[in-house]
């Protein structure tokens, strides 16, 4: 049996992640078969990092954690997929924990989560889907409050969501599809729950299917922001934000030796309380895989899109992404992969009263390399290293770091 793999129509819209990180990837199929597949790893890496802290040297008392550190991260990791009659179910994600041998503060459970049902009846159908992660956030992402050094550092973030696709018509050629999704995330910090949000997407649009050419949807969505924790503060509370989304996407990943998924919108940012567009502009999440020979295969992505910070009092967050992956098979049991990444963020603080430890911009570039080794079909070693660097209008946030460490795998 054949199934048509949506996806949400509005993939990388705001809040996706607080990270703004790329959210479509040229990896997977656009149409694919209900199949039955058990994944299970056990893992652990052991990582030294120079720079903790996500900050320039002086700051130790200011976050009230040691620069550097050695970081030992145990997980269970895998997926699950199950055809139960005419749905297909499945799950994947990981759940460990972060266990710093200087700053134990930092320790804390790291999950990330999801799970989506998929399948219909031959003329319509519907996909749902949900997310649940949780972790201490990355100290990139959270301000220095001046004499709070645990608010400056300890924060952990909890983000959940579902959402529904829902498709009518013939496999082939042209079809209505329609998506809504709800999205919460909450931090623990209590200085930082002002920046608590609640998303609701939703949207429709027309997609043309076939199995030569993938699929081509032109959409139009909606996704409003409110922030139900922000009252209280003292500071100016953070205003409610309405986006809107109207674009085409194209998901071409056919198992050719070029794979692209990737979409451009027109996005509109209104805050409530503002005369007049917070923001206009096209935006964009495209990524694109050639597989150049057998041992080789590159991987280009960027995207420009609208975020939220969970750790700096920002209306919302424009960020840009440019990235690279190129992954080598030396033999078969040895790989190499070697990835870069730029990213600039501009805040958007029009509403919100200057504070010590804001920010308006920032620039980080990635270096990275790991080295894979498999031992034996059950068994799998990694070495990793990356290089950071991040330069922000605001230059206690500047800062170089490198992390570097050795992982193992065992699969059950």
């Amino acid at each position: 049996m054949t199934a048509l793999a949506v996806t949400a129509l509005c993939a990388g819209t705001p809040a996706q992640a607080q990270t703004g990180q790329q959210t479509l990837s040229a990896s997977g199929q656009t149409f694919g078969a209900f199949s039955r597949e058990i994944d299970l790893n056990v893992a652990t890496d052991v990582t030294y990092d120079s720079n903790v802290l996500r900050s320039r040297s002086g700051t130790e008392a200011a976050r009230g954690l040691d620069k550097e550190d050695i970081i030992l991260r145990p997980r269970v990791e895998g997926s699950v997929a199950l055809p139960v009659g005419p749905v297909q179910f499945s799950v994947n994600g990981l759940v460990g924990y972060d266990i710093y041998t200087r700053n134990s503060e930092l320790n804390r459970e790291r999950i990330n989560l999801t799970a989506s049902a998929q399948g219909g009846i031959p003329s319509c159908g519907a996909n749902v889907t949900g997310g649940f992660s949780r972790g201490q956030s990355d100290l990139r992402d959270l301000s220095i409050e001046p004499g709070d050094p645990v608010t400056s550092s300890i924060n952990v973030q909890t983000i959940t969501r579902i959402g529904a696709t829902l498709y009518c018509g013939s496999f082939v050629g042209l079809r209505p599809v329609a998506m809504v999704e709800y999205r919460q995330s909450r931090n623990s910090n209590i200085r930082r729950r002002g920046s608590n949000v609640n998303s609701l997407t939703y949207g429709g649009g027309v997609m043309y299917s076939n199995p030569i050419v993938g699929q081509i949807t032109a959409f139009v969505s909606k996704s409003d922001f409110n922030y139900p924790d922000s009252a209280p503060l003292v500071l100016v509370p953070f205003p409610d934000i309405n986006v809107l989304n109207a674009g085409v996407r194209l998901d071409r990943r056919l198992g050719a030796r070029l794979q692209v998924n990737g979409q451009v919108t027109y996005t509109k940012v209104d805050i409530d309380g503002l005369a007049g567009t917070a923001y206009d502009g096209i935006n964009w999440d495209i990524s694109a895989s050639l597989r150049a020979t057998e041992q080789l295969q590159i991987t280009l992505g960027t995207a420009r899109q609208i975020d939220t910070s969970a750790g700096f009092r920002s209306n919302f967050v424009r960020s840009s992404i440019y990235s690279a992956d190129i992954n080598y098979a030396i033999t078969q049991r040895l790989g190499l992969n070697l990835s870069g990444s730029y990213q600039k963020r501009d805040f958007d603080n029009s509403t919100l009263l200057p504070t010590f430890g804001s920010i308006s911009d920032d620039k980080f570039t990635r270096l990275s390399a790991r080295l894979k080794f498999q031992r034996s079909r059950r068994l799998g070693f990694e070495l990793f290293g990356t290089y950071d660097k991040r330069d922000a209008d605001a230059t206690i946030y500047d800062y170089e770091g490198f992390t570097g460490g050795i992982g193992i795998r065992l699969h059950m």
